[in-house]
């Protein structure tokens, strides 16, 4: 249950409370902490998981069994690469300083999770008008 997006990506292995869950394989874990932390992401979430009391998402394995994930292939495995790019930036310069305005790098991130849609303008400007989940 949240307000906030908690997609974090952990190549420490941390514990977690009973209130967590946790993706450990595949080769795209990085490119999923990208999208999940998106705006198509949070709209998804914010239409999809049931909202409650103060204004929460409970976010559960049933509701995420169908979130529509773009599929790695050739032809958009470029854009994969630059979100897994941006996300080892941002990583980055979490290490170096937790309170890095990263906002620049999440926003390219949402830019290239639009090209993976191939979302139109009008489209990208409803993702955007979207409030936070």
């Amino acid at each position: 249950m949240t307000k906030f997006l908690p997609f974090v990506y952990d190549p420490n292995g941390f514990y977690t409370n009973d209130k967590s869950f946790i993706i450990t394989s595949g080769n795209y874990l990085k490119y999923l902490t990208g999208y999940f932390n998106s705006k198509v992401a949070a709209k998804w979430i914010r239409e999809n998981c049931p909202e409650l009391q103060g204004g929460t998402r409970e976010l559960r394995k049933v509701f995420f069994e169908n979130i529509p994930i773009p599929p790695v292939t050739e032809v958009n495995q470029h854009l994969v690469t630059q979100i897994e790019v941006r996300v080892d930036q941002i990583l980055a310069a979490k290490r170096t300083d937790p309170d890095a305005d990263v906002s620049d790098l999440e926003n390219e991130i949402d830019q290239i999770v639009y090209l993976l849609y191939d979302l139109t303008p009008e489209e990208i400007a409803i993702v955007e008008g979207a409030e936070d989940v």
